[in-house]
């Protein structure tokens, strides 16, 4: 029997080949589609949920102009007098960071916390996010704020190396101070201790697309925040998670280098003035994807600079924290305001510690 006739032609190599352009090509496209859709999701997502942090978690204190921009100030307490107490939190910190220590503070000093420009509450500042601008912001802040001095000065991190450079450029408004764990102010290892930060530009992207406060949302509580009272964690993670607070502590990590210069290039002085240093205990750095070398690098240099500070006032004691990794504030905050406590006493008697 005879087969009938088809119009079909045999496919040839030529052909198969662009079919399967085609269908790449619309798989591509569909990808991009799919990518552009949930970066823009992310947006708006994160512009939704800020506008409800907002709302939920006003700012506690008040806001100061200090020049173009306003920064947020949190003070308490009002028992004793003279002196006051001023706290300033480490990189990518904000006024949460003391709220377990500012209440018992506020028992016997007057004490104020801050938030720097684009961190927490505050403004951002279009100013180098540097610790000498970190100082005039807050000299300027203290000034309009009409917040008297003289000042205990309290640094955790990054806010110590800022602390001590407000004293060396204005001594005599400082009557003391307590560095808690001050940043490791170590040039030679700062290649080190930034990959611990991660990138400046993924935090950024992250902070755009919402990732940073979805993974908040969803995931475990991590250190340090696993240290608070349950009804404080998720205020701090959410105010944590603003873009605004990830941009200011990406440019301050990227940074760093520079203010350690600065701070490096104008040692704090003292003189008898009290000074107390909290250090934390042993560094906890396994899992982090450093090797042993530089694991030992960085406890050494930790060791080394931190009892090095003692030598910026004749009047100084260290403390060991062994209990507690870098957020001592929260982990054993009875040190810190303990600390605090006796700082305020001894400037207030010109006593020794």
């Amino acid at each position: 029997m005879t087969q009938p006739q088809t119009d079909q032609q045999p496919t040839t190599p030529h052909g198969r080949s662009r079919r399967l352009w085609r269908w790449t090509k619309r798989l591509f496209i569909g990808l991009a589609g799919l990518v552009v859709f949930l970066l823009l999701a992310g947006v708006v997502y994160k512009f939704v949920v800020t506008k409800i942090d907002e709302y939920r978690y006003p700012a506690p204190g008040e806001m100061v102009d200090v020049g173009g921009y306003s920064l947020h100030l949190y003070c308490t307490g009002e028992g004793g007098g003279a002196p006051t107490v001023v706290m300033d939190s480490g990189a990518g910190g904000n006024v949460l960071d003391w709220q377990l220590v500012q209440p018992e503070v506020a028992g016997f000093a007057r004490v104020c916390t801050y938030d720097r420009g684009g961190a927490g509450w505050s403004e951002p500042s279009a100013q180098p996010r540097t610790s000498e601008q970190f100082v005039e912001e807050l000299h300027a802040l203290l000034g309009n704020a009409g917040v008297q001095g003289p000042y205990v000065l309290v640094g955790h991190s990054l806010g110590g190396t800022n602390m001590q450079l407000y004293a060396s450029q204005y001594p005599d408004e400082v009557a003391g101070m307590v560095l808690v764990d001050s940043a490791l102010e170590d040039l030679d290892l700062l290649s080190i201790t930034q990959s611990l930060q991660g990138s400046p530009v993924w935090i950024k992207i992250y902070a755009t697309i919402g990732v940073v406060r979805l993974a908040n949302m969803l995931g475990p509580v991590s250190y340090p925040f696993s240290q608070l009272p349950p009804d404080s964690v998720d205020e701090a993670l959410a105010i944590l998670s603003s873009t605004r607070q990830l941009y200011e502590s990406a440019d301050e990590t990227s940074s760093i280098g520079e203010s350690f210069e600065e701070q490096l290039a104008a040692p704090m002085l003292l003189g008898d003035k009290p000074l107390i240093v909290l250090t934390a205990g042993p560094l906890q750095l396994e899992g982090m994807g450093l090797s042993q070398e530089q694991m030992d690098q960085l406890d050494e240099a930790h060791t080394r600079t931190q009892a090095a500070l003692t030598q910026g006032s004749q009047n100084s004691e260290q403390i060991i924290a062994e209990d507690s990794g870098h957020y001592i504030q929260m982990e054993q905050p009875d040190l810190v305001i303990d600390a605090i406590r006796q700082v305020v006493d001894a400037a207030r008697h010109g006593s020794s510690l």
